[in-house]
């Protein structure tokens, strides 16, 4: 529909919409006449959606009065799915892009991925972005995140105690 907005592909069958409440509710509602399961995602805010249009100029005048610099660490940028560059990180454009189109999680993932010997650690109050990691349709990363773990436990174990 287009009032909605595909706000965050988070893995190739889970994609979240963002949009007015009744556009979400009339999706819901065919997408459950299709068998399709769907839930609402409690937020206040349609991120990443058509509805943040109105703030998108005003924010963009804010962020070109702060001095951006290169990041020194390498970082994946959700807007792309990829390795952010030094040019998009400095540029207010960007950030404004970032904030109104999709999130691209799943590529996102896909991308620190391609390094074998990459561990990911989940640092939140939840579980939401490890269960999303092992949802990822690439049978080697739910295999490498069982391997990773199952290797650090008994990393963990081994480490004889250091006298007081």
């Amino acid at each position: 529909p287009p009032d909605l907005s595909s706000a965050v592909i988070n893995a190739p069958k889970m994609t979240v919409v963002g949009g007015p409440v009744a556009a979400i509710e009339a999706l819901q509602a065919r997408l459950a006449q299709h068998e399709v399961d769907a839930a609402r995602v409690r937020i206040n805010v349609a991120a990443h959606s058509s509805m943040l249009e109105p703030i998108l100029e005003p924010f963009g005048a804010y962020l070109k009065r702060i001095a951006m610099k290169a990041p020194t660490r390498p970082f994946v940028s959700n807007l792309s799915g990829t390795w952010i560059t030094a040019a998009e990180a400095t540029d207010p454009a960007y950030w404004v892009r970032h904030l109104r189109n999709t999130v691209r999680f799943a590529d996102g993932l896909k991308t620190l991925l391609e390094n074998e010997t990459r561990v990911l650690v989940e640092v939140s109050p939840g579980r939401t972005l490890s269960s999303l990691a092992r949802q990822h349709t690439a049978e080697r990363v739910r295999q490498a995140i069982r391997i990773r773990l199952a290797a650090i436990g008994q990393r963990h174990q081994r480490q004889r105690p250091r006298g007081f």
